[in-house]
């Protein structure tokens, strides 16, 4: 059970992540490093439907949907880098076809 001041602690958190990720365009890490809450918390706060109701209240629906879209699009994003960094540790190998074969070392 959360004491009263866990739970203000814990909204008031939650409302900086929100604000970081929407406002500022900030990913979970960039929110981590600027704002010293650990990344874990950071996902933790942002998925956390319940909390998230309570705080916005009318709104909640529209932030929720709103962080979901950030998240998607920053492991696209994450994605796309892994790739890039991937190609250019390993490269790629292709046959006499141009069949890909995999990553060359």
């Amino acid at each position: 059970m959360l004491s009263q001041e866990q739970i203000e602690e814990r909204e008031r958190l939650t409302r900086i992540c929100v604000n970081a990720l929407i406002g500022e365009c900030l990913n979970d890490q960039e929110i981590s490093f600027k704002y010293g809450i650990p990344k874990s918390t950071v996902d933790r706060y942002l998925k956390n439907d319940e909390v998230l109701k309570d705080i916005y209240k009318n709104d909640a629906e529209f932030v929720i949907s709103e962080i979901k879209e950030y998240i998607d699009k920053n492991k696209t994003i994450g994605f796309s880098k892994g790739g890039e960094k991937s190609q250019s540790l390993y490269g790629y190998g292709k046959d006499e076809k141009g069949k890909f074969t995999g990553r060359r070392r």
